[in-house]
């Protein structure tokens, strides 16, 4: 590298500085919180089928005060936190959904800050960080989700607000404030998804650890494991009461868990309604729990029956998980379907989207290089390793790995920011040869 190299590079750097700390970076984030404001009530995509499932049961929720599945018996299928949060937005509009479209764009602002605050805390650089919200903000899937009443913005912003906090605990141990917003935001996010329920333990000892068990930090994990327990434990105890068993998150673990042993999980939905037929257990006859536990009997069976084959599965199925840049729901087709029929704004659509996952791919593969000799980056990628392990081998759907993409920018800009203070270091080299 030439002295012109590394002048350039700090030429770019004090270029984001006066970028991010100028009123036009902050005119520029407002116009586009008001556009997404605008857009919110057009929601220009089509519905996904899960919104109906969603407001159903909130709608039940504030009709008949009751829990409830298609076949109106008690549930435990869905985890309540985004059910609850969905009846809320009916019981004030009147029983229009439509105010959640504003409620996600508000939720996609508080995503792009966690990511931008989560880089700040493992960087320090202010700009950079300024600069990873923006992105965020505007980053094609947090755009297009916040058109649909699903869990995806709410559970993004609740895992981006865990991330923060915990990076807070883990860097200031011993202030118990970190705690209660980290047994806070960890809660509300495994009660909305739980896909980050079994990493609870994990992350909750690797502060203690740090701080070796000082008083303060024992106390500190003693009131984030209290407000965890007490918004959690109230649902293990109804479903106890309802379904006479231990349902510590929800009743449709075992079908997941068997359709993550299909040789094709796309036709999940016809080879449960198969087994359904053939076993006579079914949710027209049976309670929610007692299917969960038949489903998750015939996994087993099905994994014992060729284990090579499933685990394979799973490594394949892992790499359809890996983050996109566009929903698939305008143009769900390929590029060369569409060139063949002449679409060509399709084409183009796709061709620009498309670049823009690989050249975060490319990016994130780059980053987790630089990471391996970062200790401090090693719980985000440990993250990155457990989702794309848990959804490969439950249900492999690529909108599963969204709220992992901010987590994933701020990693891609933390490594710019290594290899940017790895030429300041140089240049300081050069000056004394």
């Amino acid at each position: 590298m030439t002295l012109t190299d590394v002048k350039t590079s700090t030429n770019c750097a004090s270029w984001l500085d006066r970028f991010t700390s100028n009123r036009t970076f902050y005119w520029i984030f407002a116009v586009l919180i008001v556009i997404k404001l605008a857009l919110a009530p057009i929601h220009p995509e089509p519905a996904a089928p899960d919104e109906g499932t969603y407001i159903t049961v909130a709608q039940r929720l504030l009709d008949q005060h009751v829990y409830t599945n298609a076949y109106n018996q008690p549930s435990a299928g869905i985890m309540p936190g985004y059910p609850l949060m969905m009846a809320a937005v009916l019981a004030v509009s009147g029983g229009s959904a439509m105010p959640m479209y504003f409620v996600n764009v508000l939720l996609s602002i508080a995503i792009a800050w966690a990511a931008g605050a989560l880089l700040f805390l493992l960087t320090g650089n202010r700009s950079l960080s300024r600069l990873c919200a923006l992105l965020v903000f505007v980053f094609p899937p947090v755009v297009t989700y916040a058109w649909h009443p699903l869990t995806e913005i709410p559970y993004t912003a609740a895992l981006m607000m865990l991330l923060v906090f915990w990076e807070r605990t883990r860097q200031q141990p011993l202030v118990i404030s970190n705690w209660l917003f980290l047994g806070l935001f960890t809660v509300t996010s495994f009660m909305i998804r739980p896909v980050m329920f079994l990493l609870t333990p994990v992350y909750f000892a690797w502060p203690l650890i740090v701080a070796r068990f000082q008083w303060r930090s024992i106390a500190g994990a003693a009131v984030g494991t209290a407000v965890v327990l007490a918004l959690w434990l109230p649902w293990v105890y109804r479903n106890y009461k309802i379904f006479g068993g231990f349902v510590p998150l929800a009743t449709t673990s075992g079908q997941a868990f068997f359709t993550g042993t299909l040789t094709d999980w796309e036709k999940w939905s016809e080879e449960q309604t198969a087994e359904m037929e053939r076993s006579g257990v079914s949710l027209a006859t049976h309670n929610e729990f007692e299917v969960s536990k038949h489903f998750a009997a015939v996994a087993k069976q099905n994994i014992a029956r060729d284990r090579a084959a499933y685990f394979t599965r799973i490594v394949k199925n892992s790499w359809k998980l890996w983050p996109t840049a566009y929903s698939g729901r305008y143009y769900p087709k390929g590029v060369r379907t569409y060139a063949r029929e002449g679409n060509w704004p399709a084409v183009a659509v796709k061709t620009v989207l498309g670049g823009i996952n690989l050249a975060m791919l490319a990016g994130l593969a780059c980053a987790m290089m630089i990471f391996l000799g970062q200790p401090k980056w090693w719980p985000y990628v440990l993250i990155i390793v457990y989702f794309h392990v848990m959804h490969a081998a439950i249900m492999p759907m690529p909108r599963y790995s969204f709220p992992l993409t901010p987590m994933i920018l701020a990693m891609i800009l933390g490594a710019v920011d290594q290899i940017r203070g790895s030429r300041g270091c140089l240049l300081g080299k050069l000056r004394h040869v």
